[in-house]
């Protein structure tokens, strides 16, 4: 196999990649899935919920890197559960990134033709979309974690700052009353806040270049809590402004919630032009990493250039984003990738963890072999 030349980066970049990777389709349509689930205004405790589930998982995949010192997922799995089995495991993983990076290319799309370019046909956005990520992605993994450092600091000024412009339009008796139906209604909506936070994974396939990657705890941990706040303030602005029934009719009520803010003097409006445009900034981060992880995980397994594998997965990615007939058959599609995400990312983590504690594996305080790199 032929190796990969990638700079060691620290956790604080670990923890920018994993947040990216994460924020993505869900800033548009979580109110509503979660709001559809649930039927009460409770949904913003989901959100609260759902962060901590998902960043005990991510602490998992944590341990279980930090096992392995200087090893990605794709080489210490097999010598957890042997070639056979670990080859599979790898195999459920590409498709995942396959699959999810497809997603993110016929959503962002469906959402540039119904608010930017009307007349322009789905395959043309999508093959633009998909050529501009294999550019940037050919650059490399290092690449890829400057290109976070500079767009994450953008979108969490331009979120705040319309949640801040909109306050105005918010009521507090819209997001009342509290638990009236009690804790129990809160539990449809669990899993599918959940897969808001897919992509928490790529911690698995990154440590192994972190320095440090010991330290990367409280990093990750500050990471999840400001993703929780970011979904758990949208979430509630966007019920508290639109109200729950409303938000359940809308398909991206959080775009509709933007389209309200009005600025003193009316010297400037359509806002939503400024949300679209960081939301294509984190749908590109998240393709991007999917892209790389998928390509990684071939390369890995058998041989080939990445660059070559990437370039054949291009026309495997568009196929699956072709796939849907409308937006609702896409939106379909996200909830299957999801699903089957929340599994993989939190069942086989758990599953090899348990394995390599029991084989007594290397602890996470040996020092780093940097020839292991792969």
């Amino acid at each position: 196999m032929s190796s990969l030349r990638i700079s060691p980066f620290s956790p604080f970049q670990l923890t920018i990649t994993t947040v990216s990777t994460i924020i993505g389709v869900a800033i548009l349509t979580l109110p509503r899935v979660i709001a559809e689930e649930v039927g009460t205004p409770d949904v913003w405790i989901d959100v609260i919920l759902g962060g901590i589930i998902t960043a005990v998982a991510a602490m998992i995949c944590l341990h279980l890197s930090n096992c392995f010192p200087g090893e990605t997922f794709y080489i210490y799995n097999v010598r957890i559960v042997g070639k056979v089995l670990g080859t599979l495991i790898s195999v459920l993983y590409i498709c995942n990134f396959t699959t999810f990076g497809a997603f993110e290319a016929r959503v962002q799309a469906e959402v540039v033709r119904h608010f930017l370019l009307d007349e322009t046909p789905l395959e043309v956005t999508m093959l633009a979309f998909i050529l501009v990520g294999f550019y940037l992605v050919s650059g490399g993994l290092n690449a890829i974690i400057r290109i976070n450092e500079f767009y994450l600091p953008i979108t969490l000024l331009i979120v705040f700052t319309i949640l801040f412009l909109n306050w105005k339009n918010f009521e507090f008796d819209n997001i009342r009353p509290f638990l009236e139906n009690g804790p129990s209604a809160l539990l449809p909506g669990i899993l599918p806040t959940a897969q808001a936070f897919s992509g928490f994974d790529v911690i698995l396939f990154l440590v192994a270049y972190t320095r440090n990657a010991q330290k990367s705890t409280l990093p990750i941990l500050l990471g999840f809590a400001l993703v929780t706040l970011i979904y758990m303030t949208i979430v509630i602005m966007v019920i508290g402004s639109l109200t729950l029934n409303e938000v359940i009719t809308l398909t991206w009520p959080t775009m509709e919630f933007v389209k309200q803010i009005e600025f003193p003097g009316a010297f400037f409006e359509h806002f939503e032009i400024f949300f679209i445009t960081i939301w294509l900034l984190n749908m590109f981060t998240t393709f991007f990493i999917n892209l790389y992880l998928a390509s990684l995980g071939i390369h890995l397994l058998i041989g080939w250039n990445i660059k070559l594998v990437m370039c054949l997965l291009l026309p495997v990615i568009y196929g699956i984003a072709l796939l849907p007939k409308d937006l609702n058959g896409a939106l379909e599609l996200g909830k299957s990738i999801g699903f089957f995400s929340v599994l993989v990312s939190t069942l086989i983590p758990l599953f090899l963890l348990l394995i390599a504690i029991a084989r007594n594996r290397p602890k996470h305080d040996q020092p780093v072999n940097e020839e292991s790199r792969p």
